[in-house]
């Protein structure tokens, strides 16, 4: 999966200058219209994540349904003259969300989802609408707050850039790329943790027999997700349902659950956090034990 291109020092000088649109946004408003925003906007989010847990859960027709919901809801908030400069620096379309919210609501209608490439399209849509909240957010916050993330944020971008020009002139030694390490059950030498992280779909994690399963991956430093894929195994053995976890200091900052219905596919997860270790957990099965082909994440 890409990288977040705010990773990069160039991200980091790009953020403060998409941190002025929306401060441009948030000065425009009234404290009081922005705080009733931000409730709403609060409001929406949450029924985002009910329907994330609805169609991890298996009940697709009514994810489709509350994701619609939400859509409709954050689209109402988003004000086409308030809020260009903000939604074209970051890139998001809200004619695409409406093509979203008439997709699902028709998948409602049918009382299915949207047929083969239902996961897939109602994931987009998921990420699509969570790319607008982060940016309304961002237009709720009082201006005094955004004045000083920006400025911040400012100041860590130009010492990157300058850490970065260092390093690139000699002057400074590179410094250690992010150490990724997975750690867990296993069932034999072959099969290991590590092998659901390798990048290769050919190899992979297998559980101990008849038993549950659960393997790590640690980020060192902590690295910012916007999303988990997980693959299932291909073989006999393969994880039934599942359970992943991001933490972050010791703290969980995401949790998300899926039923796979047979051995093979894949499910990805949409987060926006700050992330040192992911925990995947496999309680049930197929075959004589759990496996995973891959975990990945952008």
């Amino acid at each position: 999966m890409a990288s977040d291109p705010r990773a990069s020092p160039l991200g980091r000088l790009v953020e403060p200058m998409i941190l002025t649109a929306a401060l441009a946004s948030a000065e425009a408003e009234r404290p009081a219209d922005r705080a009733q925003r931000a409730e709403t906007l609060r409001r929406a989010g949450r029924r985002a994540d009910a329907a994330d847990a609805l169609f991890c859960d298996g009940h697709r027709a009514e994810a489709a349904r509350v994701l619609a919901r939400a859509i409709e809801a954050s689209l109402a908030l988003a004000d086409e003259a308030l809020h260009a400069a903000l939604l074209a620096q970051r890139g998001i379309r809200l004619a695409t969300l409406r093509d979203d919210l008439a997709r699902l609501e028709a998948a409602h209608a049918r009382g299915a989802g949207f047929g083969t490439d239902g996961e897939r399209a109602f994931r987009a849509a998921l990420a699509r609408l969570r790319r607008l909240e982060r940016a309304l957010a961002d237009a709720t916050t009082p201006p005094a707050r955004l004045r000083r993330v920006r400025a911040l944020r400012l100041a860590l971008g130009l010492f990157a850039l300058g850490l970065g020009a260092l390093i690139a002139s000699g002057a400074l030694p590179e410094l250690p790329r992010r150490r990724v390490a997975a750690s867990g059950q296993a069932f034999y030498e072959a099969l290991v943790p590590r092998d659901a992280i390798d990048g290769d779909l050919a190899t992979e994690w297998r559980g101990r027999d008849m038993e549950a399963g659960w393997l790590d991956v640690r980020f060192a430093p902590r690295a910012r997700l916007r999303a988990i894929r997980v693959v299932n195994g291909r073989g006999s053995d393969a994880a039934a349902q599942l359970y992943v976890h991001a933490y972050a200091r010791g703290e969980e900052v995401a949790r998300f659950a899926h039923q796979f219905a047979r051995a093979g596919g894949e499910v990805v997860f949409s987060l926006d956090a700050e992330v040192d270790q992911i925990r995947v957990e496999v309680p049930t099965f197929y075959g004589r034990g759990p496996a995973l082909a891959e975990i990945d994440w952008e």
